[in-house]
């Protein structure tokens, strides 16, 4: 199995003063680069400054994390920070309210946290799948408060909402609630007992609506509605179903000349083309004072209305800090900031190329710093080059607490068969009896000690391989043609033993996107062209958006990574994300021996994935007519899990298992132990 390696690492503090840390970890939604570190680029931003005037703060006091990578959209990153699995063991889709795609027999790190004796809470988004009443977060380790919806989009001032497990009916803003009640398990809370928190806000996600009420409408308007149901429709399509955006209009976008091969040294003051998205400006009410957010009389009113978002969560983010402090819990806190995947919309990752949805740097790479009193003063203040994932905080809060960071299976998969049959059905290793362990490493210990670890990556420690590595769920990731580009059991087949050694020491989190030791980048293709062309983001999402909101296209390099597109040939891209962060020199025709090694490399992934397959014994009797009746029952619109709902007797015919939806190269998991071409 692929199993993360175990290395020496320095004494946790816990177990350096005696007394276990507090952790707190904020999980902004949607975030881009620039929305964080405006002031790490050559184009400043007064309106970003005073957004986020705590969070600067924070991060000047801490330690900047430069190359941390998530998954190129939301559920993925969650699921990978709760079971410190990466999503090649948890799968590529968005979570539905109904799915089970964190395995029940998974310790996530609420559970291993609570079990250590912290008091665990959970206020924000969820959308990670609760298919059972055992996949709710109060079941889940965070049993001493949680509230939040489950849900991946809704109106921040929407009703459905939870409260420990059961529906709480509560039109409070989304980012006022959660903040609040923080606050009051804070203020409750016994210093004594260590305290971990998990913050992940709904904003600044579409759609955008600021804090200030709307004295004269107190509900969303039709057309607001319905392009709320427009997002939904995006999110919990079925497998392999095209969305049609609603209220959608999508106007030429006017392409300006511009050289690929610099970025601009200042802002043009032009207003950037009007854009019709299932986030409108609509929901701005007459109350909101756009001068608050020191906008420039250039941008929307969509872009302000986000800085308002966002200035919510810092003025909470600020307050949390401050009830640490005068709980005198401050100097023994460990203080997470991270957003579950690059900026979208109104959001901006510039210099970085591309946004959400996409495989380029501005879609995975995100903003995030640790600070607190836990960091040493003398690494306050400074910055991190040092390649990481978002999976590797749940090894890294583990040792943190003094606690096993593992969480193996009871029984070891089956060996990979270099000599099946490649026509036939791949073997499924994993069974109905094991399951992958724990991906991330802790990386408490590099980032402790940075003269000694530089700026490769946090997977490289003794020789070892970090593979950051994120997929797209819904077309092939190879090319066609063999004999060029071999397929996933061709690989077996050509590589032999000695490849096979190479691929166990490599961690995997995704299949089309690999990072090699913190500097290659291999991208063998982007999400699907519904997502990329078809979505709400607009603009050339294959360029670069600078700071004033327009983009610059990438005419060259376009045919890269197109594989659905019949007209270009198919080909991967490699980068240099070190010397070439913004991903505009494509180096794969001068180094096609790297290309061909991380790719074989890359493709054996297939052989190792895995998707949640919680025994019924855990998921308990599931009946989704009973259990809709039930959740109907405390509001119109209320939606929860379908298994181990109070008063629900199982169904008479039992569902049948769920799909492994996340296809890769028309292949799927089915029943038994065989992944099945389609």
């Amino acid at each position: 199995m692929v199993a993360a390696p175990v290395f020496p690492s320095s004494p946790p503090p816990s177990s350096v003063n005696g007394t276990r840390p507090h952790i707190v970890a904020f999980l902004q939604d949607d975030l881009g680069w620039y929305d964080a570190f405006a002031n790490l680029t050559d184009i400043q931003s007064a309106a970003v400054g005073s957004a986020s005037a705590n969070l600067q703060a924070l991060a000047a006091d801490g330690i900047l994390l430069l190359r941390h990578y998530t998954h190129w959209h939301c559920s993925p990153s969650r699921r990978a920070f709760l079971t410190g699995r990466t999503p090649l063991h948890h799968g590529e889709q968005l979570s539905d309210t109904t799915t089970d795609d964190i395995d029940l027999r998974w310790t996530t790190i609420g559970q291993k946290l609570d079990r250590a004796g912290y008091a665990c809470h959970y206020y924000g988004k969820g959308h990670t799948g609760y298919m059972s009443m055992k996949h709710l977060p109060v079941f889940q380790g965070f049993s001493a408060g949680m509230a939040g919806f489950l849900h991946g989009a809704m109106g921040y001032t929407e009703p459905n909402r939870w409260s420990g497990d059961r529906p709480e009916r509560n039109r409070k803003y989304s980012v006022r609630l959660y903040g609040d009640r923080a606050l009051a398990a804070v203020a409750q809370h016994d210093p004594r007992t260590p305290l971990f928190m998990f913050l992940p806000w709904q904003a600044v996600h579409e759609p955008c609506a600021p804090a200030t009420p709307n004295p004269r409408r107190r509900r969303p308007s039709a057309r607001a509605l319905f392009q709320i149901a427009s997002v939904r429709a995006h999110l919990f399509r079925p497998p392999g179903r095209p969305t049609r955006f609603l209220c959608t209009r999508r106007p030429r976008i006017p392409r300006r000349p511009a050289s690929v091969s610099q970025a601009p040294t200042r802002v043009i003051p032009r207003a950037p083309p009007r854009l019709l998205r299932p986030h409108a400006a609509d929901e701005a009410p007459p109350g909101y004072n756009r001068s608050l957010t020191a906008c420039a009389a250039w941008e929307s009113e969509d872009r302000c209305v986000l800085y308002a978002m966002y200035r919510e969560t810092d003025l909470y983010m600020g307050k949390v800090v401050d009830a640490l402090r005068t709980k005198n819990m401050y100097d023994q806190t460990l203080i997470l900031f991270a957003s579950d995947n690059g900026g979208n919309n109104e959001g901006n990752n510039y210099p970085l190329r591309g946004a959400k949805r996409t495989n380029w740097e501005g879609g995975i790479r995100t903003p995030a710093f640790i600070t607190g009193g836990l960091v040493p003063r003398e690494l306050r203040g400074t910055a991190s080059q040092v390649t990481l994932s978002i999976a590797d905080w749940y090894p890294t809060f583990c040792n943190l607490a003094g606690i096993d960071p593992t969480d193996d299976p009871p029984v070891a998969p089956l060996a990979v068969d270099e000599a099946q049959d490649p026509s036939g059905p791949l073997l499924d290793i994993w069974g109905q009896e094991s399951y992958p362990g724990v991906d991330g490493l802790d990386i408490w210990p590099i980032l402790m000690n940075p003269q000694a670890h530089g700026h490769g990556s946090a997977h490289e420690v003794r020789g070892r391989l970090m593979v950051l590595h994120l997929v797209c769920i819904s077309h092939p990731a190879l090319p066609t043609d063999p004999r060029r580009h071999p397929s996933p059991a061709r690989s077996l087949h050509q590589g032999g033993a000695r490849h096979l050694r190479t691929f166990w020491q490599v961690l995997f989190i995704s299949n089309e996107v690999i990072i090699h030791g913190g500097r290659y980048k291999l991208i063998v293709a982007q999400p699907s062209p519904e997502v990329l062309e078809g979505g709400p983001g607009g603009g050339d999402v294959f360029g670069w958006k600078q700071p004033n909101q327009s983009w610059i296209p990438d005419p060259v390099q376009k045919s890269c990574m197109r594989p659905w597109d019949p007209r270009v040939p198919a080909s991967p891209c490699l980068y240099d994300v070190r010397a070439d962060p913004d991903e505009r020199v494509n180096l794969a025709l001068q180094h096609p021996d790297k290309v061909e090694k991380l790719w074989r490399i890359l493709n054996v992934s297939l052989l190792h994935r895995f998707h949640a397959r919680s025994p019924p014994g855990l998921l308990g009797a599931c009946n989704t007519n009973c259990s809709r009746a039930h959740w109907r029952s405390f509001g119109e619109g209320t939606v929860g899990p379908i298994c181990g709902v109070p008063g629900c007797p199982a169904e008479a015919v039992p569902a049948a298992p769920s799909k492994l939806r996340a296809t890769w190269g028309g292949l799927h998991l089915g029943k038994g132990h065989a992944l099945q071409a389609r």
